[in-house]
């Protein structure tokens, strides 16, 4: 990972991989089902949402979008800063 970004910035990308992690978790789908969906291979939720690899914006958007949340819902979440961010939408 990067060393170059500074702490408050690092805590923040920390707090939105948290997030993303728990909104997966209340969406009902497996991180393997959102893997397959994206492409990816398996593993690769449980790698980035442990911060060995940088989370990336592409990431955040097609996670959201795999597991049905509108990503306005999950910055809305994650700047009142709840930690656990937007519900899937009732598809």
């Amino acid at each position: 990972m990067s060393t170059d970004i500074p702490p408050d910035v690092r805590e923040e990308v920390d707090r939105m991989r948290q997030a993303l992690r728990a909104t997966v978790r209340n969406s009902r789908l497996s991180d393997e089902e959102v893997e397959e969906s994206l492409g990816l291979r398996a593993g690769f939720l449980n790698v980035v949402f442990s911060g060995k690899d940088e989370l990336r914006v592409a990431h955040v958007f097609g996670i959201l979008k795999a597991i049905g949340c509108e990503p306005r819902a999950f910055f809305c979440e994650l700047q009142r800063g709840r930690g656990q961010a937007g519900e899937p939408d009732a598809a």
